[in-house]
C-alpha cells in the first residue's frame, strides 16, 4: 500500500512539474528594434523599461527581445536571433527600420501591436498586457 501511495505521490509531482513547464512557455514576443544612433530609441526605449518595472512585466508570459541594427555585426547578429526565435519574416518585413517595438504573439508569429515613441510607460503596460491577453 505505501508503495502505490509513493507511486501516486510521484506522478502527481512529475504531472505537476510538467504543467509548470507548460505554462512557463511565453504567451509574447516584445520585439525592440533598435539602433544606438536612433533618437526615436532613445526616447521609447526608458519608457518600455518604466512599463516593464511598474507593470511588473517581466513576471508575465513576455519575453523582451533586442534587435540591435546600429551596424552590420549587430545587424548579422539579430538576423540570427530573430531567426532562432522563428522572426524570419517579421526581420524581412520590418528589419531595416528602428525606433519601435512589436508585440508578437509567441505562437503564430502575427503581429498584435507596434509601440512608438510616442506612447508613455502606462500605455506600453497596457499595450503589452493586453497583447498577453489576445494571445493566450
Amino acid at each position: 500500500m505505501l508503495r502505490v501511495f509513493a507511486t501516486a505521490l510521484i506522478l502527481a509531482a512529475l504531472s505537476s512539474a510538467a504543467m509548470a513547464k507548460e505554462s512557463d512557455k511565453p504567451e509574447l514576443l516584445a520585439v525592440m528594434f533598435y539602433a544606438d544612433w536612433c533618437g526615436s530609441c532613445k526616447i521609447l526605449d526608458p519608457e518600455v523599461t518604466k512599463a516593464r518595472s511598474d507593470a511588473d512585466l517581466d513576471n508575465q508570459p513576455v519575453v523582451f527581445v533586442r534587435l540591435d541594427l546600429t551596424d552590420a555585426t549587430t545587424r548579422y547578429q539579430s538576423g540570427l536571433l530573430a531567426s532562432s526565435l522563428g522572426l524570419e519574416e517579421v526581420f524581412a518585413d520590418y528589419g531595416s527600420a528602428t525606433g519601435f517595438m512589436l508585440l508578437v504573439d509567441a505562437d503564430s508569429k502575427a503581429v498584435l501591436a507596434t509601440l512608438k515613441k510616442s506612447m508613455d510607460a502606462a500605455a506600453i503596460a497596457d499595450q503589452i498586457q493586453g497583447s498577453i491577453k489576445a494571445a493566450s
